[in-house]
């Protein structure tokens, strides 16, 4: 596992689409047998956010060979901020290890950067970021019955200093504690999140990762809407 991820904007800005409130609801919720798609993620994050969500695109071993693997569900979503880019948050339901990463690797990870939290039974990581170069990252994992969450952010700046982080920066290592801590996500999702999925499909949801920067759809494309 590499500490850091490319940060390629793929996920075009798109028109202002909030998730609706239904998606409240969803918080906390548990599965409920509905097989999980990255649309329904992608309502996951919605509803661990007050951001509006202006992209979503599902990711796959095509983009992250190394970080999934075959039948793992993943997916990006950006977020309006007031000031600067969008905020990226990628998170993934998988069998393997989280971000593909072993346990020394992790370790390496959270004794290199700062030491790693312990949160509602997942463990966070804020990765800080370099001025002019690099927001930083912000990671989050847990793993269940033999499943692992993980999820990965990045858009405000997060500095060396815990004391001198904004709380942009909190509410977004909140977003990926929530996301990863739920027991509505999963490889089964709860209902409230199979409803907002059909919200993001009618509103950012993007057909193929990379489409608004005039990448061709792949030959292997799924329609997941």
């Amino acid at each position: 596992m590499t500490s850091r991820t490319p940060r390629v904007a793929t996920l075009p800005l798109l028109p202002l689409l909030a998730v609706l409130s239904l998606l409240a609801s969803a918080c906390s919720g548990s599965a409920d047998g509905s097989t999980t798609t990255p649309p329904m993620l992608a309502a996951a994050v919605a509803a661990h956010t007050d951001a509006p969500v202006r992209a979503a695109a599902a990711i796959g071993v095509r983009e992250e060979p190394e970080m999934l693997g075959e039948g793992d569900v993943a997916v990006e979503v950006a977020l309006d901020r007031e000031v600067g880019d969008n905020a990226h948050v990628r998170v993934a339901v998988t069998r393997g290890r989280p971000f593909g990463a072993s346990p020394e690797e992790l370790a390496d990870l959270c004794e290199t950067f700062a030491p790693c939290e312990e949160v509602d039974g997942a463990t966070l990581l804020l990765e800080n970021g370099a001025p002019e170069s690099d927001p930083g990252i912000a990671y989050a994992w847990m793993e269940r019955d033999g499943v692992a969450v993980w999820a990965l952010g990045y858009g405000p700046f997060i500095e060396r200093d815990p004391a001198q982080r904004d709380e942009e920066v909190a509410a977004l290592a909140d977003t990926l504690v929530a996301v990863v801590t739920d027991p509505g996500v999963g490889f089964t999702s709860a209902a409230a999140y199979s409803e907002g999925a059909e919200e993001i499909c009618d509103g950012p949801w993007l057909d193929w990762y990379g489409q608004g920067n005039g990448s061709p759809e792949p030959e292997d494309n799924t329609d997941w809407c």
